[in-house]
């Protein structure tokens, strides 16, 4: 599958510090295009942060799966990217926020059929669909994460909707009218250590998926 690394602006990291760090990175598709856009926001909907590419050396890497030709997007706040796969994964290392280490782990599927397989990052979520409703499974470093809140956003589906995992990582939610059904979750890893000159105690995984929901 294919893999790619982008340098984004270090500006980003300015531009965050005064942000809760309950942001997730969202990536969204066109189906019909076979196009991904790239947004960080609380929620999907909400304000963006604005992301811009690195014209030099300093900035922070943004590793890609299933995506080609990463590059500012149309509303100059996002990226856009070809979807060279039915899925596609990415992850970004932000920075130390207050003591914690926050890193993005974004993942988009252009069905339930796609967002069934892993891409084989270090922490990602899976999606199923039976019998009109959805399984979602948080997965971090090869292993169920268990009781972990899932935040669940889309059209039909309540605002402030949420639901555990059990035991094997999974939980069971509401599935969207047609559109996209989107999935946040934050992981917390007690595991200190140092990242470009900044000390944490913690690592906060925030772990997002996005599905096209094409039947009501």
């Amino acid at each position: 599958m294919n893999r790619s690394t982008l340098l984004l602006s270090a500006a980003l990291l300015a531009a965050l510090v005064t942000q809760s760090d309950a942001h997730f990175l969202w990536i969204f598709t066109d189906q019909t295009h076979r196009r991904a856009s790239f947004s960080i926001a609380e929620q999907p909907g909400a304000d963006p942060i604005p992301i811009k590419i690195a014209p030099g050396k300093e900035g922070i890497k943004l590793d890609s799966v299933g995506f080609g030709k990463i590059a500012p997007g149309a509303n100059g706040t996002g990226l856009e990217a070809d979807l060279l796969k039915p899925s596609g994964a990415v992850r970004l290392p932000y920075r130390v926020f207050q003591d914690s280490l926050v890193t993005w782990w974004a993942k988009t599927a252009i069905d339930f059929k796609a967002a069934q397989s892993t891409l084989g990052q270090r922490y990602e979520m899976t999606a199923s669909l039976a019998h009109g409703r959805v399984t979602v499974r948080v997965i971090g470093e090869g292993r169920p994460v268990a009781g972990c809140t899932v935040e669940v956003y889309g059209d039909g589906i309540p605002t402030g909707t949420t639901a555990k995992t059990d035991r094997n990582g999974q939980a069971e939610v509401a599935k969207a009218k047609i559109g996209t059904e989107s999935f946040g979750v934050e992981i917390a890893v007690k595991n200190p250590g140092t990242y470009r000159g900044g000390t944490y105690r913690q690592r906060l995984e925030m772990v997002s998926l996005t599905v096209r929901v094409d039947q009501p």
